[in-house]
């Protein structure tokens, strides 16, 4: 089943990224000791993290990219893009209701940084957020979010930058 969402889901960025080729709360916090990042808490509701490899590469640098996506009631995923650093992102999402969200980046290995090290650019509770962001380190940059309610949210995520669309992870 997990397998079948993921590939579903990958099938659907890929989808939305060829369309669209054709046509802060709390500041900074650093290390995984700061505070609780999703995915080093086992927070998503379909399992731990496993590392980067559940994500596919789909593209080159220099893109803009619209996407819709679904997210139920009571689940969590995320949607990664690789950045380099000191490249930025634009973002703007909204959301059909609440969703909790962290905007974090995960430094690629061999970097430096201690093992499960990221970095959050901005958590709350909210309907959207907007700005432009650039990156800190080489790695996998974007957004988690949970819905805690009881209806399915419908969440438009709308960049641009010089980027690389890893995927949603469920």
């Amino acid at each position: 089943m997990k397998i079948s969402n993921i590939t579903i889901a990958l099938l659907l960025v890929f989808t939305v990224s060829a369309c669209s080729s054709k046509k802060s709360e709390d500041g900074h916090a650093h290390g995984p000791d700061t505070h609780e990042h999703p995915e080093a808490a086992g927070s998503h509701e379909e399992g731990a993290h496993d590392g980067q490899e559940e994500f596919q590469v789909d593209g080159t640098a220099r893109q803009k990219t619209d996407t819709t996506l679904v997210l139920a009631a009571n689940k969590a995923m995320e949607f990664k893009f690789h950045i380099k650093k000191d490249q930025s992102i634009s973002y703007e999402w909204k959301s059909s209701s609440s969703l909790v969200y962290d905007f974090h980046g995960d430094p690629e290995p061999g970097l430096g940084y201690e093992k499960d090290y990221f970095e959050s650019y901005g958590k709350g509770n909210s309907t959207g957020e907007s700005g432009e962001h650039a990156m800190p380190y080489d790695g996998s940059h974007g957004w988690y979010w949970k819905n805690t309610g009881s209806n399915d949210v419908t969440i438009t995520l709308r960049t641009s930058g010089d980027y690389t669309v890893l995927g949603i992870k469920k």
